[in-house]
């Protein structure tokens, strides 16, 4: 037996277009009116050569001259704000209106943006950006006669916000002009600029509004708490280590291909070195870097005593960890969250903008410190020479070893260089070089924290690469002797030979080399950068999210909004819910509900907030 369901109204004309005269059905007069107050309908696209002259706003200004009423309420004062959905059986097409509920217990005004019947094009040509031709209306019916049961049943209630008298109906007025002189927010198509961007523009403000009167609370204590905890500061660390470990091996073979390039030119130096190898050798060395990346990361995981290794990611995650305290402390110190987000409607995204600048110039005065120091620890004060490195190497059980002894030397070299290059950065990069980079940097871009973070990774990078030649060269020179003994000695004197040519194409080589370690270094820089930020940016909305100190608006919701068997009897209250959780609800409906693109919208609502609060709101500021 097949479900009955209510009738469903009728929301399309037959042009395809929502039929504005059932929507403007849940205005008209019901039977159980709600007060005795005069109905009045005003047009919000239209305010004349005078905005303050304009029918609405002196009738807001009446509202005005009436506070102070014996009983204390004011009627410009707004309790609640609901956002309703005509058609509750329809996932999309439907028609959306915002109804207020004022603090003088006797008015309810209703806003909405809807096609008129009139020269209404198809609805699929009405998909299409812009729309031309729709005619349509914006309008606020002020003191409303509807009776909510009778309303409840052809539509539902996508999310009430209780207000308690904090925001004032003005605010609504305003947002409502902007939008009527918005470029392109003033002109209705049914994708995008419709009934569902005009009143969820209206809830956005308004709670975005709420939030700035009741001012967020930043507690630096909590925040530095949080970054603390495991979710935060260890798993950040895991993850640069790894990065690091990763960076490192790809520069480890990028390295090698300069060399191996050698070998298969058609050159006097190219010709020697191949005399050298044998055709194991020779075969591995021409295998496609897609393959030798597993040799190398093998290599780089034997390539040390264990200890030692650990001991180098020990001291990068206790370096990081001090240092990303200063870091943190440092954006604290410098910014007011609540107070520099205010231009920004989305808290989310003000959040990133504002706080990615202070990041920056923390990282100028912190990353490559915690960088040097942990090299410094974990190399600069090694005792291990490269004679150990290569014995370690060799005297490791891997598979790969089953190549022959010549290849496993070569692995050996190259372990003992890139130990030799590190310890020797640890020990001739004092701190005054990074101070010079740093002021260099600042010099060429002095307002652009971006652009300084930059020039300074590029100039240490250059710095650390050039430190580290001489170091490796030596440890290469010394794993090749201490290997020595490991190989026959009837192919000596073509060995001899072709280390020798290495060691003269060494400086030429390691430059070329520079070039292509110098951009996976930056990549995996920018990429620890982002990382840093967007931990830094979860920590504070965390915060502002769930922190137990921040003030909360009373919300009502349906617990499945676009479920056809939704009831109006069904609701979800969250009376804790704060003013960026709010947002971030509004943002999924956003996103769930749209024929169109929320990203536009949500810039869209984004530049108007920015004008409102520019104007601190004020009419008469904004209308000039």
């Amino acid at each position: 037996m097949s479900e009955t369901r209510p009738s469903i109204p009728n929301i399309l004309a037959d042009d395809g277009v929502l039929d504005a005269s059932v929507a403007r059905g849940i205005s008209e007069p019901l039977s159980g009116t709600l007060n005795n107050l005069e109905e009045k309908v005003f047009d919000l696209g239209s305010w004349g050569n005078d905005p303050l002259q304009s029918d609405v706003y002196r009738w807001y200004e009446s509202l005005r001259a009436r506070n102070g009423s014996p009983d204390g309420k004011d009627p410009t004062k707004i309790e609640k704000l609901q956002v309703w959905s005509l058609n509750r059986y329809s996932k999309r097409l439907t028609h959306r209106f915002v109804l207020l509920h004022m603090a003088d217990g006797k008015a309810v005004h209703q806003l909405d943006r809807r096609a008129t019947d009139q020269a209404n094009p198809s609805l699929f040509s009405g998909l299409s950006s812009g729309t031309p031709g729709v005619r349509f209306t914006d309008e606020m019916r002020v003191n409303l006669k509807v009776n909510l049961n009778k309303l409840a049943r052809k539509s539902h209630l996508e999310v009430e916000i209780q207000l308690g008298g904090k925001i004032d109906l003005l605010v609504v007025l305003l947002s409502c002009y902007r939008i009527s002189k918005h470029k392109r927010a003033k002109r209705y198509d049914l994708r995008d600029y419709n009934c569902f961007f005009y009143s969820w523009t209206i809830l956005t403000i308004v709670a975005r509004r709420l939030l700035d009167i009741e001012s967020p609370f930043i507690a630096k204590d909590e925040l530095m708490d949080r970054l603390q905890r495991k979710e935060h500061l260890p798993a950040l660390a895991e993850s640069i280590v790894d990065s690091a470990v990763h960076t490192l091996r790809d520069s480890v073979l990028a390295a090698v291909s300069v060399f191996r390039e050698q070998e298969q030119r058609h050159t006097d130096e190219g010709k020697r070195i191949g005399e050298g190898l044998t055709i194991i050798t020779r075969m591995v060395w021409q295998l496609p870097d897609g393959i030798l990346k597993p040799f190398a990361k093998l290599v780089l995981n034997s390539k040390l005593p264990s200890n030692l290794r650990d001991t180098l990611l020990k001291q990068i995650k206790k370096a990081f960890a001090e240092k990303a305290h200063d870091v943190y402390k440092q954006v604290l110190d410098h910014i007011d969250i609540p107070q520099a987000a205010r231009d920004r409607l989305w808290v989310d995204d003000g959040v990133k903008q504002i706080i990615r600048c202070e990041v920056e110039k923390a990282l100028i005065e912190q990353l490559w410190p915690a960088v040097v120091d942990a090299i410094n620890v974990g190399y600069g004060q090694d005792v291990h020479s490269a004679r150990d490195i290569a014995q370690n190497v060799i005297a490791t059980k891997r598979w790969w070893q089953l190549a022959e002894a010549r290849t496993v030397q070569f692995w050996a070299v190259q372990a003992a260089a890139l130990h030799g290059g590190l310890k020797e950065l640890g020990i001739t990069t004092p701190r005054e070089q990074v101070d010079r980079i740093k002021a260099e940097a600042r010099s060429e871009a002095p307002d652009d924290p971006s652009e300084q973070l930059k020039l300074l990774n590029e100039g240490m990078f250059d710095l650390a690469w050039n430190s580290a030649r001489d170091g490796a060269l030596c440890f290469a020179q010394d794993a090749v002797r201490a290997t020595e003994s490991t190989l026959h000695p009837k192919h000596h004197k073509s060995r001899e030979i072709m280390w020798g040519t290495i060691w003269g194409l060494w400086d030429k080589c390691w430059e070329e080399a520079c070039k292509r370690a110098k951009t996976l270094v930056l990549n995996a820089l920018g990429i620890v950068v982002q990382a840093i930020l967007n931990a830094s940016v979860k920590i504070v909305l965390d915060e502002l999210s769930v922190g137990k100190n921040q003030p909360t608006v009373r919300v009502r919701r349906p617990k499945r909004v676009f479920d056809i068997e939704l009831s109006a009897s069904i609701w979800d209250e969250e009376p804790s819910m704060t003013g960026l959780a709010l947002q971030q609800y509004i943002q999924v409906l956003m996103k769930r509900g749209k024929l169109g693109r929320p990203d536009i919208l949500q810039g869209t609502m984004a530049e108007i907030w920015k004008e409102l609060a520019a104007a601190d709101f004020d009419f008469g500021k904004i209308v000039r």
